[in-house]
């Protein structure tokens, strides 16, 4: 759980970010006849029942002064009614955008996202931005529709005639009188804590497609706080609808109509080329045939001394997939279990921190540069691009002087599918696909004491190597294919198909999505950006660790980083302060 034309160095492994969050006994509208999405009901609400137990333990504990949990809520949603007289029109025409199984994952898991933006005082104007958010409506009418369930499948219904766009936008403004602690990204790097979601994203807004669905709420939410020296602009969509990539053709939209350019909308999917793709499959391809010497469980040890041939990229492709099915397990009573102890342990014990670096252009410059020219010099061939080295620095500054050859640590790289379906199926409009179009795919487990042996460019070189083996070869995507329609059919046949990252006592799970490709930073609000953040939505207690997002920001990179310990993040500023004493 975030893309457009791939192109080298900064559009690379990016998606939607974390997207095991929590779940939910959904409340699905009376007039929902489907008995698929009444299965799926069931099965979530076996599973909600053993959260909810977690949730009303860590409560208990909470009012006895044993732990904080200000974020825990019930389970249960609450009821938001939205008027939406102007919808139910049936003289109205309307046409329906079918979801496609990537995007039906998020329909019993808890699913959105908000970004949110800080902005120094200047000429922002919240009016502006609700009047051109509602020509943005007006121009991509997706953005006005809404989820609606049916016995036939999960779409969304957007209307094309005239209707009151303002009521298919959620427009929040407040006045605090109170100020909030702007980073500062004028003198060099710099560690900051990411604010409190309140100011971005109103507690109203669903985190579930059931939610939107039953209230037919809006699919686009921003909330204006306005402080006493900056503004809180946060934007909310539903992640089972849009990945990244759709999101920042939001903010385009957005930027032409704050900024009176012009703008053409993303073309309206009525037949979802990405769920087309499921149900069709790949073409033949026989050089993409599994190679059966290649074990079909993840693997240590990664070769680093040439330059991939095709077998290279066969075998890391096997190998990702099989990491990936390791890593992603039914969530049985058990394992939630197993998540609520994990969870505990880490923010209890060692204690866990959400903050950001800002990795200012000159250290970076230097960072990448360095790294990329160890890589050439080491006649491995290869090339590395900027996310690939930050994500090996992060992952190597965070495990610094942890040697431990028997704690693996489990690392992720969101990637994009686009590519490998515009090439196989010989489609351009994957190019401009704004819908769910991303995968997880693991390097092979490495031990602490590997990640403290190997250089940053070894590290950097195996997500490249990651990268490309689901890019260029097609073995991921056609056995990613049948999981997910397996995954969601078992959930539709109360079999327990709902997936989650696995919780094991000796392995790690870290993942890194970058959000280059959306541009956040693209938009001109009329005042400058002090800082952006991502939050997956909701915030859970149950919610993996180490959720890495990469921005790009003022020439530099933002580095946010969910749930690390607090002595990584140690760790983490001494190097930043090293890094600016240089």
């Amino acid at each position: 759980m975030h893309y457009f034309v791939m192109a080298h160095d900064e559009r690379d492994f990016e998606a939607d970010g974390a997207r095991w969050d929590h779940w939910d006994s959904y409340r699905i509208a009376s007039d929902f006849k489907s008995s698929d999405i009444r299965r799926t009901v069931q099965i979530s609400s076996k599973i909600s029942f053993a959260a909810n137990a977690l949730v009303q333990i860590m409560q208990k504990s909470a009012e006895k002064g044993l732990i904080f949990c200000k974020n825990l809520v019930p389970l249960n949603n609450p009821d938001t009614t939205m008027n939406s007289s102007s919808i139910d029109d049936i003289s109205n025409p309307t046409t329906l955008i079918p979801l496609s199984p990537l995007d039906l994952l998020f329909v019993s898991r808890l699913s959105g996202f908000t970004i949110g933006y800080v902005l120094q005082q200047g000429a922002f104007s919240p009016s502006s931005l609700e009047a051109a958010a509602i020509r943005v409506l007006n121009g991509w009418r997706l953005l006005a529709g809404w989820v609606e369930f049916t016995k036939n499948g999960s779409y969304i219904r957007v209307p094309l005639g005239n209707i009151n766009l303002k009521d298919r936008l959620r427009f929040t403004l407040e006045t605090l009188n109170v100020s909030l602690d702007v980073p500062d990204t004028t003198h060099g790097s710099a560690v900051f804590p990411r604010p409190s979601i309140e100011f971005f994203r109103d507690s109203s807004v669903p985190s579930n497609l059931p939610a939107y669905a039953e209230t037919k709420w809006p699919l686009v939410s921003i909330r204006i706080t306005e402080m006493t020296n900056c503004f809180c602009v946060g934007i909310s969509v539903p992640h089972g609808v849009f990945d990244i990539f759709g999101f920042g053709q939001i903010m385009r939209g957005l930027n032409a109509e704050l900024n009176g350019k012009e703008w053409t909308p993303p073309p309206l999917f009525t037949s979802n080329i990405m769920k087309d793709a499921f149900e069709e499959g790949l073409p033949s391809d026989v050089s993409s045939k599994e190679d059966t010497s290649v074990s079909t469980t993840p693997s240590t040890g990664p070769k680093l001394d040439h330059f991939p041939s095709k077998s290279d990229l066969v075998s890391a492709a096997t190998q990702a997939f099989a990491h990936f099915k390791n890593t992603l397990v039914p969530l049985t009573s058990i394992e939630l279990i197993k998540m609520f102890l994990h969870s505990a342990y880490e923010r209890f014990y060692h204690g866990v921190e959400t903050q950001t670096v800002f990795i200012d252009p000159r250290t970076l410059e230097n960072m990448v540069r360095e790294v990329k020219d160890e890589v050439q010099a080491s006649g491995k061939g290869r090339w590395v691009s900027t996310n690939d080295v930050l994500m090996a620095w992060m992952l190597k500054i965070a495990h610094q002087d942890e040697h431990d050859n028997s704690h693996k640590v489990s690392a992720f790289l969101t990637i994009s599918i686009r590519p490998v379906l515009r090439e196989q199926l010989g489609n351009p409009l994957f190019d401009v696909y704004t819908h769910n179009s991303a995968t997880l795919a693991g390097l092979p487990l490495l031990t602490k004491t590997e990640i403290c042996s190997m250089s940053i460019a070894d590290v950097a070189y195996l997500s490249r190597l990651t990268i490309d083996s689901v890019r260029k070869d097609t073995i991921f995507v056609r056995s990613l294919f049948p999981w997910t329609n397996s995954a969601n059919q078992d959930v539709v046949n109360g079999k327990g198909g709902l997936r989650g990252v696995a919780r094991r006592s000796n392995q790690s799970f870290w993942s890194f999505t970058s959000h280059s490709i959306a541009d956040l930073e693209g938009i001109n609000f009329g005042s400058d950006i002090a800082a952006l953040w991502f939050w997956p939505l909701p915030n859970s207690f149950l919610a993996p660790d180490n959720g890495v997002v990469f921005n790009k920001f003022k020439g530099g990179y933002l580095v946010e980083a969910v749930g690390m310990r607090k002595s990584r993040w140690s760790k983490v500023v001494k190097e930043v302060e090293r890094m600016n004493s240089i």
